[in-house]
């Protein structure tokens, strides 16, 4: 698989959602977060959350940075959250793979096959991407409820503030690993740690 590419950080959309948030940090406040995918009680999530849908980030929430299986540790939590919400109500939804950069979705597709679950397919990158993910799941917006959708992430600045712009249900995981990443998501991470702590999130 390609490493990075230089499309996976330059984000308009993103950074002019970020600036929109400066001044709202109780806003992108995680509804959950906890150290893994590992850690959530898929019954509680469903029956008292209320959640039908799941879109998974994948960089750091299911596999490593630029790899495309599913961390080991995680497969067999998969396969529980596929048999209690249904292999067809799950997604990944990747700023790479499935996205206009994504040639014939080979990248995608490859996904698909290894972890056995849908990739969002989208033209723009997160946070425009509420349409792809309503298609992903055979929705339109006059049977959804946005907070039925749950997304899963690592990035507090991409995955749970695209969550929050939408109505979505978020949950905030821990990244599977710092190595790899690239300067980027380093420094970034460094400041979203800093709005957790203005949150009171950390300690």
């Amino acid at each position: 698989m390609s490493q990075f590419k230089i499309g996976q950080y330059l984000n308009i959309q993103g950074i002019w959602l970020n600036l929109k948030y400066v001044f709202k940090l109780h806003r992108i406040k995680p509804d959950i977060m906890v150290d893994s995918i590992l850690d959530l009680e898929l019954a509680k999530l469903k029956y008292e959350k209320k959640v039908k849908y799941i879109v998974f980030d994948k960089d750091n929430t299911l596999t490593h940075p630029y790899k495309i299986e599913i961390e080991k540790l995680l497969e067999p939590k998969i396969e529980e959250y596929k048999k209690v919400f249904g292999e067809e109500n799950l997604a990944i939804l990747s700023n790479s793979a499935g996205s206009k950069d994504d040639i014939n979705y080979l990248e995608a597709t490859k996904i698909e096959k290894a972890s056995g679950l849908k990739v969002v397919k989208h033209f723009h990158k997160k946070p425009r991407v509420y349409n792809d993910i309503l298609k992903t799941f055979n929705l339109n917006q006059s049977d959804c409820i946005n907070n039925e959708i749950c997304v899963i992430g690592d990035r507090l600045l991409v995955d749970i503030l695209m969550g929050k712009e939408y109505g979505f249900f978020t949950i905030l995981v821990k990244p599977l690993t710092l190595k790899r990443e690239n300067f980027v998501v380093k420094i970034l991470r460094r400041f979203e740690n800093f709005l957790l702590k203005c949150n009171k999130i950390l300690p």
